[in-house]
This record gives C-alpha cells, sequence and structure tokens, in this order.
C-alpha cells in the first residue's frame, strides 16, 4: 500500500476472503500453507531444529501439529478451533 511499485518484487492479486474455524482447512489449503511431501508422507522442518522433521499421511494432521507449534502456547491451540481470516491470492508477476 505504501511501497512504490517499482519498489516491490512481487505483486499480488488477492482472489477470495473468507473466514473460517481452523479445523475446516482442506487438505489442498493446508499443503498451500507451505507442508512438503517426500516418501515418507507430508512434513514440515522445525525451524529451530532444522533437523527435525514432523511427518504424517494426512496433510491437514501435520498441519495441526505446526498450528499448534505456532499457536498453543497464545492459547489459540487446535483444539480450542479459533476463527481465522483465509486470504486466497495468486502471483501476478515477478520482478
Amino acid at each position: 500500500m505504501f511501497m512504490p511499485r517499482v519498489a516491490s518484487r512481487i505483486m499480488l492479486e488477492i482472489i477470495d476472503i473468507r473466514v473460517q474455524c481452523v479445523q475446516k482447512i482442506s487438505e489442498s489449503d493446508a499443503i498451500a500453507e507451505g507442508l512438503q511431501i517426500d516418501n515418507e508422507g507430508y512434513y514440515f522442518v522445525d525451524t529451530r531444529a532444522p533437523q527435525d522433521r514432523h511427518y504424517g499421511k494426512s496433510a491437514k494432521k501435520v498441519y495441526s501439529v505446526l498450528w499448534d507449534e505456532i499457536n498453543f502456547g497464545r492459547g489459540y491451540g487446535w483444539d480450542f478451533n479459533p476463527w481465522v481470516w483465509v486470504i486466497e491470492f495468486k502471483l501476478m508477476e515477478k520482478i
């Protein structure tokens, strides 16, 4: 909003905005949150301990573990099922 276009590296177009409970996340949306996959299943890399990978066969289940690592201590754990903003966007162009 305040950055001149020539100074930005990417341009995004918002496609959809909605509110939903975090447990309503779909498998594809969980993957879009940055989960990776290999022969053992879906996983995310723990940024505090990059050698640790948390695996599971369900992207939604693995995302629930990631969610708790980030939000549980603040009182918004997966089981609390907080309302979240879902903002979908597409990449318009890269510089």
